[in-house]
Protein backbone atom coordinates (compact mmCIF):
# COMPACT_ATOMS: atom_id res chain seq x y z
CA UNK A 1 0.00 0.00 0.00
CA UNK A 2 0.79 3.61 -0.48
CA UNK A 3 1.40 4.33 3.68
CA UNK A 4 3.61 1.11 3.66
CA UNK A 5 5.71 2.04 0.77
CA UNK A 6 5.92 5.98 1.98
CA UNK A 7 7.18 4.82 5.22
CA UNK A 8 9.48 2.56 3.74
CA UNK A 9 10.82 5.59 1.24
CA UNK A 10 11.04 8.00 4.53
CA UNK A 11 13.23 5.61 5.98
CA UNK A 12 15.85 5.03 3.27
CA UNK A 13 15.36 8.87 2.95
CA UNK A 14 16.32 9.41 6.53
CA UNK A 15 19.09 7.17 6.06
CA UNK A 16 20.43 8.73 3.25
CA UNK A 17 20.53 12.57 5.33
CA UNK A 18 21.98 10.94 8.33
CA UNK A 19 25.11 9.42 6.10
CA UNK A 20 25.25 12.67 4.20
CA UNK A 21 25.41 14.37 7.54
CA UNK A 22 28.56 12.21 8.67
CA UNK A 23 29.87 13.01 5.20
CA UNK A 24 29.38 16.95 6.09
CA UNK A 25 31.10 16.87 9.34
CA UNK A 26 34.02 14.84 7.65
CA UNK A 27 33.85 18.02 5.30
CA UNK A 28 32.30 15.76 2.17
CA UNK A 29 30.37 18.72 1.33
CA UNK A 30 29.41 17.40 -2.03
CA UNK A 31 28.82 13.87 -1.16
CA UNK A 32 26.76 14.91 1.08
CA UNK A 33 25.29 17.58 -1.07
CA UNK A 34 24.51 14.33 -3.60
CA UNK A 35 22.98 12.05 -0.31
CA UNK A 36 20.54 15.00 0.13
CA UNK A 37 19.67 15.36 -3.63
CA UNK A 38 18.57 12.04 -3.69
CA UNK A 39 16.84 11.98 -0.17
CA UNK A 40 14.83 15.20 -1.31
CA UNK A 41 13.75 13.65 -5.10
CA UNK A 42 12.75 10.60 -3.18
CA UNK A 43 10.42 12.14 -0.30
CA UNK A 44 9.21 14.31 -3.69
CA UNK A 45 7.88 11.55 -5.01
CA UNK A 46 6.40 10.09 -2.04
CA UNK A 47 4.26 13.06 -1.63
CA UNK A 48 3.16 13.46 -5.65
CA UNK A 49 2.01 9.84 -5.34
CA UNK A 50 -0.41 10.73 -2.56
CA UNK A 51 -3.72 12.03 -2.75
CA UNK A 52 -3.01 14.10 0.07
CA UNK A 53 -1.32 17.03 -1.53
CA UNK A 54 -0.06 17.62 2.28
CA UNK A 55 1.15 14.03 2.70
CA UNK A 56 4.43 14.09 4.53
CA UNK A 57 5.06 17.63 5.29
CA UNK A 58 5.46 16.95 9.26
CA UNK A 59 7.05 14.01 8.58
CA UNK A 60 10.62 14.21 10.88
CA UNK A 61 12.27 13.21 7.74
CA UNK A 62 10.85 15.70 5.90
CA UNK A 63 12.05 18.31 8.34
CA UNK A 64 15.35 17.39 8.93
CA UNK A 65 15.69 16.81 5.46
CA UNK A 66 14.97 20.83 4.98
CA UNK A 67 16.80 21.56 7.66
CA UNK A 68 19.98 20.02 6.58
CA UNK A 69 19.45 21.66 2.89
CA UNK A 70 19.35 25.00 4.94
CA UNK A 71 22.86 24.29 6.22
CA UNK A 72 24.00 22.84 3.18
CA UNK A 73 23.08 25.70 1.14
CA UNK A 74 24.73 28.01 4.00
CA UNK A 75 27.70 26.40 3.40
CA UNK A 76 27.36 26.88 -0.41
CA UNK A 77 27.11 30.98 0.36
CA UNK A 78 23.21 30.87 -1.05
CA UNK A 79 22.09 32.51 2.45
CA UNK A 80 18.73 33.54 0.82
CA UNK A 81 17.93 30.03 0.29
CA UNK A 82 19.42 28.77 3.54
CA UNK A 83 17.24 31.12 4.85
CA UNK A 84 14.61 30.15 3.68
CA UNK A 85 14.45 26.51 4.04
CA UNK A 86 15.25 26.79 7.69
CA UNK A 87 12.50 29.50 8.20
CA UNK A 88 9.82 26.70 6.49
CA UNK A 89 10.92 24.14 9.07
CA UNK A 90 10.63 26.87 11.86
CA UNK A 91 6.90 27.39 10.75
CA UNK A 92 6.32 23.57 9.98
CA UNK A 93 7.69 23.20 13.40
CA UNK A 94 5.72 25.64 15.84
CA UNK A 95 2.76 24.43 13.70
CA UNK A 96 2.73 21.00 14.94
CA UNK A 97 4.14 22.08 18.66
CA UNK A 98 0.51 23.76 18.38
CA UNK A 99 -1.47 21.09 18.20
CA UNK A 100 0.35 18.88 20.45
CA UNK A 101 -1.82 17.33 23.65
CA UNK A 102 -1.14 16.48 26.91
CA UNK A 103 -0.43 12.39 27.28
CA UNK A 104 3.20 12.14 28.49
CA UNK A 105 4.36 10.64 25.27
CA UNK A 106 2.96 14.45 23.66
CA UNK A 107 5.02 16.12 26.16
CA UNK A 108 8.23 14.30 25.27
CA UNK A 109 7.53 14.98 21.51
CA UNK A 110 7.00 18.46 22.62
CA UNK A 111 10.00 18.62 24.70
CA UNK A 112 11.67 17.04 21.40
CA UNK A 113 10.00 19.34 19.37
CA UNK A 114 11.48 22.41 21.00
CA UNK A 115 14.87 21.28 21.05
CA UNK A 116 14.97 20.61 17.54
CA UNK A 117 13.53 24.87 17.29
CA UNK A 118 16.26 25.81 19.29
CA UNK A 119 18.85 24.38 17.20
CA UNK A 120 16.43 25.41 13.87
CA UNK A 121 16.80 28.81 15.93
CA UNK A 122 20.36 29.18 16.86
CA UNK A 123 21.34 27.69 12.93
CA UNK A 124 18.82 30.27 11.68
CA UNK A 125 20.85 33.23 13.73
CA UNK A 126 24.13 31.81 12.44
CA UNK A 127 23.26 31.74 8.95
CA UNK A 128 21.69 35.62 9.34
CA UNK A 129 25.38 36.35 10.95
CA UNK A 130 27.08 34.90 7.95
CA UNK A 131 25.10 36.36 5.64
CA UNK A 132 26.68 40.06 5.74
CA UNK A 133 23.39 41.68 5.92
CA UNK A 134 24.85 45.29 7.93
CA UNK A 135 21.25 46.43 8.79
CA UNK A 136 19.56 43.31 9.84
CA UNK A 137 21.74 39.90 10.04
CA UNK A 138 23.06 41.34 13.50
CA UNK A 139 19.80 42.06 15.17
CA UNK A 140 18.14 38.71 13.33
CA UNK A 141 20.59 36.83 14.87
CA UNK A 142 20.33 38.15 18.03
CA UNK A 143 16.57 37.38 17.82
CA UNK A 144 17.05 33.67 17.09
CA UNK A 145 19.97 33.46 19.39
CA UNK A 146 17.49 35.03 22.86
CA UNK A 147 14.99 33.46 21.74
CA UNK A 148 16.69 29.98 21.91
CA UNK A 149 18.08 30.91 24.31
CA UNK A 150 14.61 31.62 26.30
CA UNK A 151 13.46 27.84 24.68
CA UNK A 152 16.65 26.11 26.67
CA UNK A 153 16.10 28.14 30.21
CA UNK A 154 12.68 26.81 30.07
CA UNK A 155 14.15 23.05 29.94
CA UNK A 156 16.70 24.13 32.14
CA UNK A 157 18.92 22.51 29.95
CA UNK A 158 22.39 22.23 31.55
CA UNK A 159 25.05 24.75 30.59
CA UNK A 160 27.31 21.87 29.36
CA UNK A 161 24.72 20.52 26.70
CA UNK A 162 25.70 21.39 23.35
CA UNK A 163 22.89 23.72 22.05
CA UNK A 164 23.53 26.01 25.55
CA UNK A 165 27.11 25.86 24.31
CA UNK A 166 26.43 26.82 20.60
CA UNK A 167 24.09 29.56 21.89
CA UNK A 168 26.97 31.29 24.28
CA UNK A 169 29.71 30.15 21.65
CA UNK A 170 26.75 32.50 18.94
CA UNK A 171 25.88 35.39 21.25
CA UNK A 172 29.72 36.16 22.25
CA UNK A 173 29.69 36.90 18.51
CA UNK A 174 26.93 39.69 18.51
Amino acid sequence: TMGDEGGRDFELATLWIQIGMIHYSNKHYQKANNLCNDALRLTQKVSAMSVDKDYGIYHPCVLLLRHFIGILRCRQGRYEQSLSFLDDVIARRLELSKSSGYTSKERNEQINNDMNNARLLLDLGYVHLKSGDPSNGILKAKLCCETAQGMLACYRVPKEHMLVRFCDWLSSRL
